[in-house]
């Protein structure tokens, strides 16, 4: 309340309850964040589909998610993978890790980004896939029931 009449124009809350929330949004609070709720939710989702590593909602609608390349498009193109027509996202970046010998002769990996992959790319195994589409289509992809 104090910042509001401060004349403070943007806002930020952390609630903890539902409680706390409708006080923020009476007293003015622009936008109000539950980090204990979202960081719940983000542990039961990586129980439920530990495929997937990062989700962002874009819209009411849509999301965008890492996902580790199945097992059943290792070794396909993009284009023969089938991914889109089984799925219903589309692959708008590849994750590879990379081997390569270091400095002092010890194998290591490296990671190399494809952020715009073409029908002809190849998924590897390991291979971390950015999709994004539609939150419907992403239940299929990741498994949920």
């Amino acid at each position: 309340m104090i910042v509001k009449e401060l004349g403070v124009k943007n806002i930020i809350v952390k609630s903890a309850s539902s409680w706390h929330s409708k006080i923020a949004a009476k007293i003015g609070a622009n936008t109000i964040d539950y980090p204990e709720f979202e960081m719940a939710k983000k542990l039961v989702d990586g129980i439920r589909s530990p495929n997937i590593l990062e989700q962002i909602e874009l819209s009411k609608e849509y999301n965008l998610i890492e996902v580790v390349a199945p097992e059943e498009i290792w070794g396909k193109t993009i284009k023969n993978s089938g991914f889109r027509n089984n799925y219903g996202v589309n692959i708008i970046a590849i994750r590879k890790q990379i081997p390569f010998i270091n400095d002092d002769g010890q194998s290591d990996m490296k990671e190399e980004i494809n952020m715009v992959p073409g029908p002809e790319n190849e998924i590897d195994q390991n291979d971390i896939l950015v999709v994004v589409g539609s939150k419907e289509s992403l239940v299929k992809l990741k498994g949920d029931k």
